[in-house]
């Protein structure tokens, strides 16, 4: 009889799936309930299940160790029947096929690894078609990538299935092995990025959370940049990754403000001056060439932890790429972004966006939306608007309303910080002898934190050096 191809059609549209290794996990499990958490560390949804009626019993399952309920045949039948999934003589014709020796395998970490590789076969069937489909439009080619990249690097480890509809309880079972559990058995560990700023890390509740957005906002010459480099000298010299995108400035003229900051010297003189005998006591007997080694030594202690992207012609959809790039390669803890109005909006083929403002609100969405799909900590430093130095100089404290060119910013971010300089003046100085200062005071200023305290910490600014203590 001739082949009609519908055989081998019929083949091509059965996604991969094990259902022996499925059976044979749910029997050991309901042989010996123990194993439940063991297998939902690798098996965190029920959805790693292809048979729909291992489906419902694994999800069952999860519903019952939520409770604190016992896992049992008894159990998972009244939950199931009682939840209007199945009937009771359906229930029994299920566990039925449990109990047939031939579905009773010895080794679960095979099943559970056989389950688990189906399931991101599954997933990468489905993400490869919806690749095929967008290439097929035409689409801008970064769009593309961005979708790329996000689809595949859900399924390669950092999450493994669509965060789509679940119940709370679904939620709730990893909350609890991942969390409860640990604390109740002290092996938790917080996961904070501490800023290097003592007062202020116990405002911010110990630091940034992972996957949170960060805006730090100032106006022009405050220090905004110098505040951010200060953090991921601080950062990295606490073994944390990570990646800065210097937007506004090149390569070269961050790493003079390192040589700066590890030197308490202006760059202009450590390029200029060959004796430092004059400077201070620390540099009394030293020459120039002994303290840019040293400071070279110092920085490159601490170089491999950071990362410079040095483009300033990136769109969004670009930095999203370049996030996912280096999160896979170096596990990235902090992502900092200098600065804010300098990425360029998704390109959208022959669509224009009407105005600045539905640009900056499309730009902080796409960045909220990377924090919270690699874990990482994004940090966008943002200027603010001219409405402040229209305020009475005494009123000149930093609002949520300043964060220029879209309300979106104070929406979005789950954390806004503000720097500005306080307002103290000596006796007959003038304004401009203030902007002059070598050092001035600056609180920094927390407008805006989801999860901890708001206020004010203030710290010392050395513009010479670029650096900033804590008064």
């Amino acid at each position: 009889m001739p082949n009609n191809g519908k055989t081998d059609e019929k083949k091509q549209n059965i996604l991969p799936n094990s259902k022996d290794s499925e059976d044979n996990i749910l029997i050991r499990i309901l042989s010996d309930p123990k194993l439940f958490p063991i297998v939902q560390t690798s098996l965190f949804e029920k959805d790693f299940f292809f048979d729909p009626e291992n489906n419902v019993i694994y999800g069952t399952m999860m519903k019952l160790y939520v409770k604190g309920r016992p896992i049992n045949w008894t159990s998972v039948k009244e939950e199931v029947v009682k939840d209007d999934l199945f009937t009771a003589a359906r229930c029994d014709e299920i566990f039925s096929r449990y109990f047939d020796p031939s579905a009773m395998s010895s080794d679960l970490e095979e099943s559970i690894n056989n389950v688990r590789e189906k399931y991101i076969y599954r997933e990468l069937i489905k993400k490869a078609r919806d690749i095929v489909r967008v290439c097929e439009t035409q689409e801008n080619i970064e769009a593309i990538l961005d979708r790329l990249f996000k689809s595949f690097t859900q399924i390669s480890g950092l999450r493994f299935a669509e965060k789509g509809e679940q119940n709370l309880g679904d939620y709730l079972v990893k909350f609890k092995r991942d969390i409860i559990e640990k604390i109740l058995s002290g092996e938790f560990k917080p996961t904070f990025v501490p800023t290097g700023f003592d007062h202020l890390d116990k405002k911010l509740g110990g630091g940034f959370t992972p996957g949170s957005f960060v805006i730090l906002g100032a106006r022009a010459s405050v220090g905004k940049t110098s505040f951010a480099l200060n953090m991921l000298r601080n950062f990295s010299t606490g073994n944390k990754k990570s990646l800065f995108f210097s937007l506004e400035q090149p390569a070269d003229q961050v790493l003079m403000r390192f040589f700066s900051m590890e030197l308490d010297l202006p760059f202009n003189k450590i390029v200029n001056l060959r004796d430092f005998s004059d400077m201070n006591e620390r540099y009394q007997s030293a020459n120039r060439a002994e303290l840019i080694n040293q400071a070279a030594e110092t920085i490159h202690s601490y170089s491999e932890n950071i990362r410079i992207v040095d483009n300033s012609n990136l769109d969004v959809n670009a930095i999203k790429n370049a996030i996912r790039k280096h999160k896979n390669e170096q596990n990235t803890d902090i992502v900092v972004i200098d600065y804010l109005q300098f990425i360029k909006p998704p390109q959208m083929g022959d669509r224009m966006l009407d105005s600045r403002i539905r640009e900056i609100t499309i730009i902080s969405r796409e960045l909220k939306d990377i924090a919270r799909e690699t874990g990482t900590c994004v940090i966008a430093l943002s200027q603010l608007s001219r409405n402040i130095e229209q305020r009475d100089k005494k009123e000149r404290m930093p609002r949520l309303s300043d964060l220029r060119d879209s309300g979106a910013l104070e929406q979005d971010a789950d954390v806004v910080l503000f720097l500005y300089e306080k307002p103290e003046r000596e006796a007959g100085e003038d304004e401009e002898e203030v902007k002059n200062r070598p050092e001035t005071s600056v609180n920094v200023m927390i407008g805006k934190n989801r999860n901890g305290e708001t206020g004010i910490v203030s710290m010392k600014f050395r513009k010479t050096s670029f650096t900033f203590t804590e008064e």
